[in-house]
């Protein structure tokens, strides 16, 4: 995994490291991450009983064009295959994303004879020609396609996830579904934050986010209460465009954006809210979805055919799932939940109780049953 937690803050990366962290603890069992550099010091470190490997420097994540750069994603699948040729491990667990050092993966694989498990956060498709062009979207693919054949077994972190790679010709029986898990018992020991607010966002400010909308539904919110606080927790390529739309409507004084908080900052902002937004219209999961019941706050999240945040939103249950890509839509809701406090506790308590299902305790037995299967 080039970015590594909590150097990065993607739910990915948080979920790398949590697994970590719960299969190394008490010392069960010995866990390696090779990454990029990120940290001052030796190129490698211990930190929560989990070896942290820094196989190069640090190079940017994204591109001027704010997309994933090809060019830190191939020099960090060129660099860590020596570290993975000379370790010695019974299993290779390798995150789908960037792709590339997949294929890494799968040389360590076959020449040390030891399986390889890739991690499937979201099948992207046709997806692919919007996020990279017409023609840059067709390699891509190809290369998403392949990568898919690469693995000696598969954990997809959602149905929707498993459904999406059988559609690709996967088949089922390669397939574990495994979901993201969460702390629960840190999430419950952290203080709220001192500054309360009623709407909440957390995550990488990117385009798929789409916080725009959540901007725009602001505004509309504004109208009817002038006084409407929202806070943007996260940084990246689109924050000076947000913040640039703040400023156009006029949401100077309702609208703050923190920049980067580490994970306990992001948990006490979470119980200082009212209501979390996730307009996101591609999620291979929704972590923060589940770490927002976990502080029970319930959740407005949109219903799309990339996102399987509808896997864990139940519509007037533990929150709102919104049908259309509409700021308006999301304004009703975030008005419905902010006004009403005995609808905003039921839904909050609900999503309390489905959080309980998620902890690592019982996820990284799943994972540790995958690994014993394809290892024996």
């Amino acid at each position: 995994m080039d970015a590594i937690y909590p150097y990065n803050m993607g739910g990915a990366d948080k979920r790398l490291w949590e697994l970590a962290r719960k299969l190394a603890e008490n010392g069960e069992h010995e866990v390696h991450i090779y990454g990029m550099k990120w940290w001052h010091g030796p190129d490698t470190i211990v930190t929560d009983n989990v070896h942290l490997h820094g196989v190069c420097k640090v190079r940017e994540l994204y591109n001027e064009h704010g997309v994933r750069s090809i060019t830190e994603a191939l020099i960090y699948s060129l660099k860590v295959l020596p570290p993975l040729l000379k370790a010695d491990y019974d299993v290779i667990d390798c995150n789908q994303f960037p792709y590339f050092p997949c294929f890494s993966g799968k040389i360590a694989s076959i020449i040390k004879r030891k399986p390889l498990v890739i991690t499937w956060l979201e099948v992207w498709g046709a997806y692919w020609s919007e996020y990279l062009g017409t023609r840059s979207g067709k390699i891509g693919r190809v290369i998403e396609r392949l990568t898919m054949r690469l693995p000696d077994g598969i954990v997809a972190i959602s149905q929707k996830t498993r459904s999406d790679l059988i559609k690709c010709k996967v088949r089922p029986e390669r397939i574990d579904v495994i979901p993201v898990g969460i702390d629960l018992e840190r999430i419950i020991k952290i203080a709220p934050a001192p500054r309360t607010t009623d709407v909440l966002f957390a995550g990488r400010l990117i385009h798929e986010k789409r916080v725009d909308l959540l901007l725009n539904a602001i505004a509309i919110v504004k109208t009817a209460v002038p006084m409407i606080s929202c806070t943007i927790v996260g940084d990246g390529p689109e924050r000076d465009a947000l913040e640039s739309l703040a400023a156009k409507l006029g949401l100077e004084e309702n609208v703050i954006f923190t920049g980067f908080v580490d994970q306990d900052g992001v948990t006490a902002h979470m119980k200082s809210s009212k209501v979390f937004v996730l307009p996101s219209v591609r999620e291979g999961f929704g972590l923060v979805i589940i770490e927002a019941y976990a502080c029970r706050l319930p959740v407005i999240s949109i219903k799309h055919e990339m996102s399987a945040a509808r896997e864990l939103v139940q519509d007037g249950v533990n929150g709102f799932l919104i049908s259309k890509i509409s700021p308006r839509e999301i304004a009703e809701a975030i008005l419905k939940i902010v006004r009403d406090d005995a609808l905003r506790e039921q839904l909050a308590e609900n999503g309390f109780a489905m959080s309980k299902r998620y902890a690592w305790s019982d996820i990284s037995k799943s994972i540790i049953h995958t690994y014993e299967r394809l290892s024996s």
